[in-house]
């Protein structure tokens, strides 16, 4: 891997060019270790930047690899950390659909109906073509609304 080589932006492409290789190959856990060796070298690149132009285009490749060790995490069932690096990611890089489609979802599996239909309601606002989370958003919004009448029948 790339660990020994200085920390600039060629190298670091090159990392995490190898984190979505070992992903796609199923190595999650070689996949995990390389996002999260970009994401630290990044994070520390960007904190020396003064150039604003490209800091936004840094920081969009920087919420994309926080999305996929998220996915990683989710894949591995280790839901609050996968919350954690979907919401650092969207800190990063707001326009990603796929990222609140993965944070609401898990939301809706845990039951916290609210802040699944409000992740799911952005993903459409950024994709209205993305099926998958038009469906979890009816999903929740159902189960949310089920919820509701069965806790005021128990009063």
């Amino acid at each position: 891997m790339a660990e020994n080589m200085p920390c600039d932006l060629n190298n670091m492409k090159y990392i995490v060019k190898e984190a979505e290789h070992l992903e796609k190959l199923g190595k999650l856990d070689e996949a995990f270790n390389a996002y999260t060796q970009f994401i630290t070298r990044m994070e520390e690149y960007l904190s020396k930047v003064t150039d604003l132009s490209e800091t936004h285009i840094l920081k969009d490749e920087l919420g994309v690899a926080y999305n996929n060790r998220g996915y990683i995490r989710y894949l591995a069932v280790d839901f609050d950390e996968a919350i954690k690096d979907y919401s650092h990611g969207l800190a990063n890089n707001p326009k990603i659909a796929c990222a609140y489609y993965n944070r609401g979802l898990i939301h809706y599996r845990m039951g916290r109906f609210y802040e699944a239909i409000a992740d799911m309601q952005t993903c459409i606002e950024l994709d209205p073509n993305f099926q998958d989370a038009k469906m979890c958003l009816d999903q929740a919004m159902k189960d949310r609304n089920n919820a509701q009448q069965s806790k005021h029948r128990n009063s």
